[in-house]
């Protein structure tokens, strides 16, 4: 087999003009991840001069790898290079991780080095709508209660995606039951709420029981946040976190 020194290089070719941090730091010396081209949820710090400050491992492998990183005028990118002896493989998993993969020779494996973001819950949307996503799950991927998975297939491939839909529709509207709550407790609240006016938990309770768009609701110190149409993002928080009451219709309600 020929064996050859190998070179990987990442090329920024989007434009954009950002301002600089201060006068001393530009503060976008970085490589990003975005779902959807819209929503951040991953990057890897700003470069310090021999390593991504949020990747303090390739530090710890200065003797294996050359890592440069050129930034001017016309184009900015990152390279690094390895010695004949080893190989590599970065790949964007399934996962929507970035995984930088190391061929062990004396085992005939790829072994993992490094994942970016490091778990798979903080990639944006990793298991869809109406679903929690909790690293300590054998799955990690769960719908909420009252939901099911939009594609059985799908989920069977791990790909969760899709995200989950109501067991039950809402039965929601004049002279129709309303349904009811379910409390989730320590989680992290997922983004994109709208804040109301309300001066107590109970009033924001009715706020989002009589607007039918309202799929979730949440009272912490005395700001009422409401969340109309899905949910996305929602995952265990470790050592506190917040609840979030997400509703149900009346029949599955009454289920649990």
């Amino acid at each position: 087999m020929l064996k050859r020194n190998m070179t990987s290089v990442l090329i920024l070719q989007k434009k954009k003009i950002i301002s600089w941090k201060n006068s001393e730091d530009q503060s976008n010396r970085q490589f990003l991840l975005k779902w959807n081209r819209t929503e951040l949820y991953s990057a890897t710090g700003p470069w310090n001069g021999r390593y991504f400050s949020l990747m303090p491992e390739m530090s710890l492998n200065s003797q294996r790898y050359n890592f440069s990183y050129v930034d001017n005028e016309n184009e900015s990118y990152f390279m690094y290079s390895v010695s004949n002896s080893h190989k590599i493989r970065l790949t964007l998993d399934v996962s929507g991780q970035i995984r930088h993969l190391i061929w062990v020779e004396n085992l005939m494996e790829w072994q993992l080095f490094t994942t970016q973001p490091r778990q798979p819950c903080e990639v944006y949307a990793s298991c869809g709508a109406f679903s929690i996503c909790n690293k300590e799950s054998a799955s990690f991927c769960n719908c909420l209660t009252g939901f099911t998975p939009r594609s059985d297939a799908e989920w069977d491939l791990n790909d969760h995606s899709g995200g989950c839909v109501r067991r039950l529709t809402l039965q929601c509207g004049a002279g129709k039951t309303k349904g009811g709550f379910l409390s989730n407790s320590m989680v992290t609240l997922p983004e994109h709420s709208q804040t109301v006016t309300a001066s107590s938990a109970e009033e924001c309770h009715s706020i989002c029981l009589n607007d039918c768009s309202c799929n979730a609701y949440a009272y912490d110190t005395s700001v009422c946040s409401i969340w109309n149409g899905e949910l996305w993002k929602l995952s265990p928080e470790d050592g506190g976190g917040s609840v979030i009451y997400t509703r149900l219709n009346a029949l599955d309600q009454a289920l649990w």
